[in-house]
């Protein structure tokens, strides 16, 4: 399998992952530096027939909220009796939620299956001045690839970094509509260091003669939006769906909101989970889904809505687990602006005691604006990394050192308790033996330690 320019022979998911993290190429920000790897994107898709450019696409882009946003449109649109295909990155658990059919994880068999269809395209890249597609990238051309042969009437595209070089902006269709969630401080090694540099890689997605909708949450990020729509002559609604939901209170660890945007009013939306940032999101993919139905002439069924959010569950954003028997909260908050929005919702349920707090950082984040927040908040801290066991030197590098971790801790706090421990798995089993009755324990950083840690709990 080392060799891949000899047709790789694999059957299961796991020989799978090791082509796509060991043969294929993972240097991102050498391969994203001045649009490389969007052309040689488009070359590799080009070889595949272009399907990106099949079904009706709804394009996501932005620092918080995309993957969540992409959720509750996607089982909005099934919830009506559409065929749509969900492409989220990165993944939280499985890999193959990068390519959902109607919001569930195709079989491995299939999966596998489907990838082996673009294998001699893969190959045939070499053949190129660009050469092999990253990992990103390949996995992007199975979706789309398995989008079309599914025959789905949406594609609910989240972008992977960015926007304008992004491999997802190879949808080129003047009918893709565009979503741009709220714009932070995020990826600036790549994406600039400014709101307005980031807002204009987002702004990026949008096409020549297209509709656009954008959270209109910053003047000086809302004129970069206006400008790119006017450069494309693209239509842009500018949106403030933190103004959408309206009584929003919790009960039971459930959120209960209704939805009013002077327009549309929808009474008793209930949403499984404690994290009131996710009615923001929710009440976006509701203004995304009445725009489709305005433009593709098909009617809201109000009840439909209420039981579609109400159903969905969304792996890593303020996850409740439990585990040897004890109470977690899982979430995905690995930068400033996503552990604010999670230690608000933290805060409103009032928990009993201080919890353990488990960390695991890439090294591309802010650590100060994230640690910070966490402080005053926890008992303990236990720092750990991810895929410290893995035969993938490049995923773990990305990892920040436990060491280094509590090092940056203690610069903060001289006297935080802090613990370390490099293996993730014993790092969760060091959380369970710390945690007192009722005491919580939560897991939070990079999605590459939350997907590790759900192996174990979900096998337990």
């Amino acid at each position: 399998m080392k060799n891949s320019r000899k047709l790789p022979q694999f059957s299961t998911l796991e020989d799978l992952k090791s082509y796509l993290f060991v043969v294929l190429p993972n240097a991102r920000k050498a391969l994203f530096s001045a649009g490389k790897g969007f052309d040689r994107s488009q070359k590799f898709y080009e070889l595949l027939g272009n399907p990106q450019d099949i079904p009706k696409t709804i394009h996501i882009a932005g620092t918080s909220g995309k993957g969540s946003t992409a959720y509750y449109l996607s089982a909005l649109l099934i919830s009506h009796g559409f065929k749509v295909g969900t492409h989220v990155s990165p993944h939280v658990f499985d890999l193959r939620e990068s390519s959902m059919i109607d919001l569930k994880l195709p079989s491995e068999e299939d999966f596998v299956k489907n990838f082996k269809l673009i294998i001699p395209k893969i190959l045939n890249m070499q053949n190129t001045d660009y050469g092999l597609p990253t990992y990103f990238e390949a996995i992007l051309g199975a979706t789309f690839t398995l989008f079309d042969n599914q025959k789905v009437d949406y594609s609910v595209i989240e972008t992977g970094l960015g926007g304008k070089y992004d491999s997802t902006n190879t949808i080129s269709k003047a009918d893709k509509l565009s979503v741009i969630t709220k714009i932070g401080l995020d990826h600036t090694e790549v994406l600039g260091n400014t709101l307005e540099e980031i807002a204009n890689q987002k702004a990026g997605i949008i096409n020549q003669n297209s509709e656009v909708i954008a959270v209109d949450n910053n003047k000086s990020v809302t004129k970069v939006f206006k400008a790119n729509a006017q450069q494309k002559n693209a239509s842009l609604d500018l949106v403030n769906p933190v103004n959408f939901g309206k009584n929003i209170h919790i009960k039971n660890a459930n959120i209960i909101f209704d939805y009013d945007d002077g327009h549309l009013k929808i009474t008793g939306c209930t949403l499984s989970t404690f994290a009131d940032y996710q009615v923001e999101n929710a009440c976006l993919a509701i203004s995304v889904f009445k725009k489709l139905s305005q433009r593709d002439a098909f009617e809201i069924n109000t009840n439909l809505v209420k039981k579609a959010l109400s159903e969905i569950n969304i792996p890593g954003r303020c996850e409740l687990r439990e585990y040897r028997g004890k109470k977690l909260i899982i979430d995905g908050a690995h930068n400033p602006q996503k552990m604010s929005a999670f230690t608000q919702s933290l805060d409103k349920i009032n928990l009993d005691k201080k919890p353990i707090w488990l960390i695991g950082m890439k090294k591309d984040k802010d650590l100060d604006g994230v640690i910070e927040q966490i402080l005053p908040r926890a008992q303990k801290i236990i720092c750990t990394e991810f895929f410290k066991n893995s035969d993938n030197l490049h995923l773990r590098k990305s990892a920040v050192s436990a060491v280094d971790l509590q090092t940056k801790i203690k610069s903060l706090d001289p006297n935080f308790l802090v613990e370390v421990e490099q293996d993730p798995i014993k790092a969760l089993n060091l959380c369970v033996k710390s945690a007192k009755v009722d005491q919580q324990i939560i897991i939070s950083g990079s999605l590459y330690l939350l997907s590790e840690i759900n192996v174990v709990i979900s096998n337990y």
